[in-house]
């Protein structure tokens, strides 16, 4: 992605002005690793600096794709499913 860097300052600047972000996702939005590990690095951004950030909604179209592809979903723990598939997981 050509304008990452660019994405996740805007993101990081949403941050530092907000004290919750909501990023939402198109459904056909293009996204390849280099997304989800911008989302990823903006999440632990976030709680280092005791902020929240989610999505509106949930993984979806070639974001979840590339999630499967990558085998994230299999190791996703409860927050990371909370997260990105708006799964909540009970003990």
């Amino acid at each position: 992605m050509r304008n990452i860097s660019n994405i996740f300052s805007k993101i990081t600047a949403s941050i530092y002005s907000n004290n919750s972000v909501v990023i939402d996702i198109p459904e056909h939005a293009e996204a390849d690793l280099s997304f989800i590990q911008l989302i990823e690095s903006a999440r632990r951004h976030a709680k280092a600096q005791n902020k929240s950030i989610t999505l509106s909604s949930l993984a979806k179209g070639r974001v979840l794709k590339v999630l499967e592809r990558a085998g994230f979903l299999d190791a996703f723990n409860p927050d990371d499913a909370k997260f990105w598939l708006h799964k909540e997981v009970t003990p």
